[in-house]
């Protein structure tokens, strides 16, 4: 009988190397799945480890407010303290054990330095006319180029989305006008919540991101309205009397930050330009209550190169009751 393949030794050679093939496909495949399974496991121990150094230095932020508050000889906060110096309080990082390419940053920043937002209206759902004023010379602001009618309409607004009622104030708008956009929503007619909702209060609505943001950064939703002028930016500052220049501004932060000057009694008279009259009393305060705190854990999985990082971001009330001086955690958020 005829012998179709005289030879098989080349088709042995092919199958062989088919064999070898599909092997190594499946052996890097394999190796392939082990690494990423390798490094997802690992993702998840550093997630879990940062979760809880990023809590631990929020809980040393609230520890430091705390033993600042219980400080009966500084009965003011100024922005000389411990806690206002982000470098400082960060530090802690490294003293952590084993912590080559472990990072901590923690930042305070003091609520009562800005100007707090539903103190605009008052309990009857009227104007509070010192906070209205205050609020329309922030806006007026040459920084945030905006016209004296678009800033109008912006401060009648915000006090129309926080009363109760649906009655417009020349300006403002109610619930109507938000039905009647191309995405309609509801007017809120209560306290503002969060300070990034007043982006679809109109007037807010059109402004640029980068405007919004500036004037986001100097308002809060926190405290009783006055502001601390140990603490307030140069925005407020000049937000709070029409005689307050940027210059004068500029002049009241040297003031506060030589060491050698009280801030604990009016110190701000002691400014030249400056006045009793200038500044309401009722305005400003030499004391912080609500603070906002931000810590953040990076770990590294090679040298300068970031793997994972996890935040926690919050707001504590520091409050005196019943003779005794606490922290209050108003609420907390994990990222």
């Amino acid at each position: 009988m005829k012998k179709y393949l005289p030879d098989n030794r080349g088709i042995a050679l092919i199958l062989v190397l088919m064999i070898i093939s599909i092997i190594v496909v499946v052996t890097l495949d394999f190796h392939t799945d082990m690494r990423s399974e390798l490094t997802a496991a690992a993702n998840v121990r550093d997630g879990i480890m940062l979760r809880y150094l990023a809590k631990s230095g929020f809980n040393l932020a609230m520890a430091l407010l705390a033993k600042d508050a219980e400080d009966d000889e500084n009965p003011c906060d100024t922005l000389r303290e411990y806690w206002a110096n982000t470098e400082a309080v960060s530090a802690v990082s490294s003293i952590l054990p084993n912590s080559e390419g472990l990072r901590i940053t923690m930042n305070i920043s003091d609520f009562s330095a800005r100007i707090q937002i539903n103190s605009l209206v008052t309990e009857n759902g009227g104007f509070n006319d010192l906070q209205k004023t205050t609020l329309e010379r922030f806006l007026n602001l040459p920084e945030f180029e905006l016209d004296e009618d678009t800033v109008r309409s912006m401060v009648d607004s915000i006090k129309d989305w926080i009363d109760a009622d649906d009655d417009e104030t020349d300006f403002g708008a109610e619930n109507s006008y938000y039905q009647a956009q191309d995405t309609p929503y509801a007017c809120e007619n209560g306290p503002i919540q969060a300070i990034s909702s007043i982006r679809k209060v109109k007037g807010f609505v059109d402004i640029p991101q980068e405007i919004f943001d500036k004037i986001a950064d100097q308002l809060t939703t926190y405290g009783d309205g006055k502001i601390n002028i140990n603490t307030a930016d140069l925005p407020v500052l000049q937000s709070l009397s029409d005689g307050i220049t940027p210059a004068l501004a500029e002049d009241i932060i040297t003031h506060r930050q030589n060491e050698t000057n009280d801030l604990c009694v009016s110190w701000y008279k002691d400014v030249p330009g400056m006045n009793v009259e200038q500044i309401p009393p009722d305005l400003i305060t030499l004391k912080s209550s609500f603070f906002e705190i931000s810590s953040a854990a990076t770990v590294d999985v090679q040298q300068g190169a970031i793997s994972l990082t996890k935040y926690v971001k919050g707001v504590v009330n520091r409050l005196e009751k019943d003779g005794k001086k606490r922290i209050d955690l108003i609420y907390w958020q994990i990222d």
